[in-house]
């Protein structure tokens, strides 16, 4: 697999809660492309009456850049999100962020 993104639960207001670790990532991004497709409509099916978004953690420790050198699956994943999922998002966390990927 190319990382355990998850729906883990929800917060107090019933939003799902999503989340991956990229320090169990074995796969390259572009072959994740589905999984996190498929987590993202088990979080929109999870979803109760009157919630529309849910909570991204994406836990970037020990990533490991090799595997993710290349941004177009990022960039298709950032469509996907933008199209089918428009404004479900309503926080993403980010934890530890590598230096080599700050501005």
């Amino acid at each position: 697999h190319s990382g355990d993104y998850r729906v883990l639960g929800a917060d107090i207001t019933g939003r799902p809660v999503l989340y991956i670790c990229m320090k169990n990532q074995l796969l390259s991004m572009g072959q994740a492309v589905d999984q996190i497709v498929v987590c993202m409509l088990q979080a929109v099916d999870n979803m109760p009456a009157g919630v529309e978004s849910a909570i991204h953690v994406w836990d970037l420790h020990v990533m490991m850049l090799y595997l993710n050198m290349n941004p177009a699956p990022l960039l298709q994943i950032l469509k996907i999100a933008e199209g089918y999922f428009a404004e479900r998002m309503q926080e993403l966390i980010i934890i530890d962020m590598p230096r080599m990927a700050m501005f």
